[in-house]
């Protein structure tokens, strides 16, 4: 009976090292990819809760306490207008605007007599992992003419023209890697400044 060499053994090791590398590297890999998976859709569900929350919110956008007009500012990354969020009788004024990767939500709230939007804003992250930028607005602003085949409003915008908000967030944790971005799209009529009713 013949025994294995010094080099066979030598290669049979290697060889079966290098398959439980394989095997443990595929498996380390995959829990990442199921970690990151995870993650993502964790992001996602935050962001369609807050776009919820952002939708209502804009559909009651009306006049300031100052008399101001319901929109104060309409950027493609940032909108900024008044509406009444709370169980208090006064009307907020609410600015969504991106810091980084986050969506962040600015209120103040009207103070003094007769009132003014003056205080400090409260700022809150209300989403993360947002990737919008230049090429790709947030907000894009239609006039009453809308009936979806129109390009949005150009800019410098006339903001009592707007009538119609879309809304579009991109969500994706980590940009390097899958899956790849997640898009929410929703569109808001402003339902207090119709004018063809």
């Amino acid at each position: 009976m013949r025994g294995f060499t010094l080099t066979e053994i030598i290669i049979a090791v290697s060889l079966l090292t290098l398959v439980v590398l394989m095997v443990c590297s595929f498996i380390i890999q995959s829990y990442r990819t199921w970690d990151l998976i995870q993650i993502q859709g964790g992001a996602q569900e935050q962001i369609k809760t807050e776009l919820n929350k952002i939708t209502k919110e804009m559909r009651k956008a009306q006049m300031a306490e100052t008399g101001a007009y319901p929109i104060k500012e309409a950027s493609p990354l940032s909108l900024t207008f008044y509406a009444n969020i709370d169980s208090d009788p006064e009307i907020e004024q609410i600015r969504y605007f991106p810091q980084g990767t986050n969506l962040i939500k600015g209120i103040i709230k009207p103070t003094g007599n007769p009132p003014a939007y003056s205080s400090e804003e409260q700022n809150k992250i209300i989403a993360s992992s947002v990737r919008n930028d230049d090429e790709n607005p947030i907000f894009s602003y239609f006039d009453e003419n809308y009936t979806g085949a129109e390009e949005p409003l150009s800019y410098p915008l006339e903001i009592n023209q707007i009538r119609l908000i879309k809304i579009n967030l991109i969500v994706d944790v980590d940009t390097e890697k899958n899956p790849p971005p997640y898009i929410l799209e929703t569109e808001v009529n402003l339902r207090n400044l119709k004018t063809n009713i």
